[in-house]
């Protein structure tokens, strides 16, 4: 049975119908967490018998954080993935990404896998490729330390002499990124998956040209809210809860950050209490 949204909405398709029965249904959105702010502690009094003690020792905490893209799926696979940046290069990883958890053919998501961790676009590889062929051998060697590790203070600062930029390395990865993706074998493949229409909004990272391309070679249909409506994004009372967990929740670094957001999420976003309702009001 074909639902129709009763909402005004657009999409990539140019459809409002989703028929649920053949096809699945996510809903999208991103969120941040990260540590307390930087806040300078002093660990000896700074007042003794009405004397300021001079040796004060003040330490400001290590700020850390992490960006998450949350799938919650209704009748279909939810997932939480991170990334270090926001952006349409990395959303179109995340669909992919997400496509690999809830599709059934093994061949199908071998080849999506071995797409998007193909190293020809990791950035920091495409930025040494580029300076391979701006810098003498000599001057290049200098970016690797006596083990061959990367430095990434040298590699930054010789990047940005040869004005190799975001926007040069971004523009690189999106056409490989691409490029991977764009395989005969995958498409044909993904044309006997059930068909996924995902709810997101309107930011500029999903509207991209890039997003576009992945979701027709990966059988996703995007649908978006109106703009400046998050209230009508179920999801985001499940970041709401998983929020307030977060930041009750003992933690020291990033992977620990990282292990309470997932096991936070995934406990909350397969209950059918955050869009029963959503469902109800929204589809005919």
């Amino acid at each position: 049975m074909t639902k129709l949204l009763k909402m005004p909405m657009k999409s990539l398709k140019k459809t409002s119908k989703i028929d649920l029965e053949n096809e699945d249904l996510t809903i999208e959105d991103e969120s941040r967490a990260q540590n307390t702010t930087n806040s300078t502690r002093c660990f000896c009094s700074p007042v003794t018998d009405g004397v300021k003690d001079k040796n004060i020792l003040k330490k400001t905490g290590e700020r850390f954080g992490v960006n998450a893209i949350g799938f919650q799926g209704v009748g279909t696979a939810s997932a939480i993935l991170f990334n270090d940046k926001n952006n349409a290069n990395n959303f179109a990883i995340g669909l992919a990404k997400y496509q690999t958890v809830r599709i059934t053919n093994p061949k199908a998501i071998e080849l999506i896998e071995k797409a998007i961790n193909n190293p020809n676009i990791d950035i920091t590889n495409i930025k040494l490729e580029l300076l391979y062929d701006a810098l003498e051998e000599d001057e290049y060697e200098k970016i690797f330390d006596e083990y061959m590790n990367i430095d990434y203070k040298k590699l930054n600062a010789a990047c940005k002499k040869h004005n190799i930029n975001y926007y040069k390395t971004n523009r690189i990865q999106k056409q490989r990124l691409l490029t991977n993706l764009n395989n005969d074998n995958l498409i044909n493949l993904m044309k006997n998956e059930r068909r996924l229409n995902i709810i997101l909004d309107n930011a500029r990272i999903h509207t991209s040209k890039v997003v576009e391309m992945a979701c027709d070679i990966l059988n996703i249909n995007l649908v978006f809210l109106p703009p400046y409506c998050p209230f009508l994004n179920p999801i985001e009372n499940v970041w709401k809860d998983v929020k307030r967990e977060i930041y009750n929740s003992y933690y020291t670094n990033l992977d620990e950050l990282i292990e309470v957001f997932e096991d936070a999420f995934m406990s909350r976003v397969y209950s059918r209490t955050y869009y029963e309702n959503w469902l109800e009001k929204f589809f005919a």
